[in-house]
């Protein structure tokens, strides 16, 4: 178990990681950009997410996940892959009508804040919003037409803190939950910031 495993806040993972930026510079998000957007978009942003923007910005996590902060023009881009994937489900249902719904609910009530830049989302579902954590309920999601009869196929259920995905999902253990088993030897400490 690396020590990144025993951390409890940013500022603990701060100083285990390695950070890269690409030319254009830092994507690192100011508190006021954040509210803006929040504001813009009707959103409440869970604070372990808008923590991580204002340290880390947009880039990518692990081996693969890029995190999209505010005010990065895919953050809203991304947000159009969930009404394409709910119609590609009604366009394709699989055998059970229960299983699309639910999908389609996620998906309807969503919002998407991180993807691996191949197949799959990170959402969170705007309906199960509680005070009591200031978060959500967050999906790893199929982009194409997830058309599996069992939920879990295509939607995963990773959590509710943002800070635990990060942690155990992108530098951990839990990876090979959401990749290719092989991939877990390519767990590294590296944060790739990106100005999108």
């Amino acid at each position: 178990m690396s020590a990144i495993q025993n951390c409890q806040s940013w500022e603990e993972m701060l100083p285990l990681l390695h950070f890269s930026e690409d030319d254009s510079g830092t994507g690192i998000s100011t508190e006021l950009e954040i509210r803006e957007f929040e504001q813009a978009h009707n959103i409440l942003f869970p604070p372990d997410y808008k923590e991580f923007c204002q340290l880390f910005g947009t880039g990518v996590a692990g081996i693969r996940q890029l995190i999209y902060c505010p005010p990065t023009k895919q953050l809203l881009q991304v947000q159009e892959g969930l009404e394409i994937t709910a119609n590609s489900i009604r366009e394709f249902p699989s055998r059970n009508p229960v299983v699309d719904q639910q999908k389609i609910a996620i998906l309807e009530n969503g919002f998407t804040f991180a993807d691996d830049m191949g197949s799959c989302m990170l959402v969170w579902d705007l309906r199960t919003y509680r005070p009591e954590d200031s978060s959500y309920d967050i999906y790893w999601a199929v982009w194409d037409c997830p058309d599996s009869e069992v939920f879990e196929e295509d939607f995963k259920f990773v959590g509710r803190s943002f800070f635990e995905f990060i942690r155990d999902y992108c530098y951990g253990p839990r990876m090979v939950e959401l990749y290719d088993p092989d991939d877990s030897c390519l767990i590294e400490l590296t944060y790739h910031r990106l100005k999108l």
